[in-house]
């Protein structure tokens, strides 16, 4: 039987950690894409200040990304990925 990984919602997880820098490596887009995806809300859990560096889980920030550019929220991503997961596995098993 398929069973779908949801990292939302495993409590052991541990976060892959990055900053901006490296995010902006990731996704190979600009300093300033990742501060304007930051402006419109993509998740970050410190946000830094001078001489403190953001601390952003890349997982939930990808995430984000994706979604933003299927212009879908991110539920229905995740029912979406959750679908061609249950497909593949059907299909190959």
């Amino acid at each position: 039987m398929y069973e779908h990984y949801r990292w939302w919602k495993d409590k052991n997880r541990k976060p892959v950690i990055v900053n901006k820098s490296r995010m902006a490596e990731l996704l190979g887009v600009s300093l300033k894409t990742i501060d304007d995806l930051v402006r419109r809300g993509a998740p970050v859990l410190v946000h830094g200040t001078n001489g403190v560096s953001y601390d952003i889980d890349a997982t939930a920030f990808i995430e984000f990304v994706r979604a933003r550019r299927a212009e879908i929220s991110i539920a229905e991503l995740r029912r979406q990925d959750e679908q061609e997961g249950r497909e593949l596995f059907d299909r190959f098993g």
